[in-house]
């Protein structure tokens, strides 16, 4: 009997993180000028304020590397505004990355240009994994 492979869900969105609350304004009116639409949280008892500068959601890859190509095609044409923002407005990115194993593991590679762009940002990596 063959078992068949159940495709892993996963996405990946590109977080920034501010300590001061006085430099979101200015990162997320920057970020609407360039064509970029964010959101922000700002939970009660956190320390930190995170801008959520992607907003993409759940679907099936076998390999990390594809979910974060998506990404960072988003954002690829601004990363130099992004790198200047983050040095003026003291902030840090968070290369978010969601993933339910549901049956099968997916690759978790970083391969070529979302490596490159993750070392350009100097972003941190967060990944979640869930087994459904």
């Amino acid at each position: 009997m063959r078992i068949r492979k159940i495709v892993p869900l996963m996405c990946c969105n590109l977080f920034c993180v501010f300590d001061n609350v006085k430099n979101v304004e200015p990162f997320i009116t920057s970020l609407k000028q360039i064509g970029i639409n964010s959101t922000f949280t700002n939970p009660k008892f956190a320390k930190e304020i995170d801008v959520k500068i992607t907003n993409f959601t759940l679907a099936e890859y076998w390999d990390l590397d594809e979910a974060l190509a998506l990404m960072f095609n988003a954002v690829e044409r601004n990363l130099n505004m992004l790198k200047k923002l983050k040095q003026s407005l003291n902030c840090n990115y968070i290369v978010d990355i969601e993933c339910h194993k549901r049956r099968d593991y997916p690759a978790l590679s970083f391969r070529g240009k979302s490596m490159e762009y993750i070392r350009f940002l100097e972003a941190e990596i967060s990944i979640d994994m869930y087994d459904e």
